[in-house]
């Protein structure tokens, strides 16, 4: 059975090391959007070759609707870091 408008998925980018506590801080403070991290690239064993990405993960029942506000809230936040 196929449904029509829905799907999920995650969407990883990079900010810089600063910014991103700033950023996540704000969304969540502001608009209760919490976003996640994880570390990517580098050596196993050798966290000092790491790179933070920030993750917004998105669920099945998310709207158009809310994705464009979290755009928007997001453009903000990165405007006012």
């Amino acid at each position: 059975m196929k449904r029509s408008g829905l799907s999920c998925s995650l969407l990883s980018f990079d900010l810089t090391e600063g910014k991103r506590s700033d950023v996540t801080r704000a969304l969540w403070q502001q608009h209760k959007i919490m976003l996640g991290g994880a570390y990517v690239d580098g050596e196993f064993g050798k966290p000092e070759t790491w790179r933070e990405i920030t993750l917004c993960n998105t669920a099945l029942f998310t709207t158009l609707e809310q994705l464009d506000k979290f755009a928007a809230a997001l453009k903000k936040a990165l405007r006012e870091s």
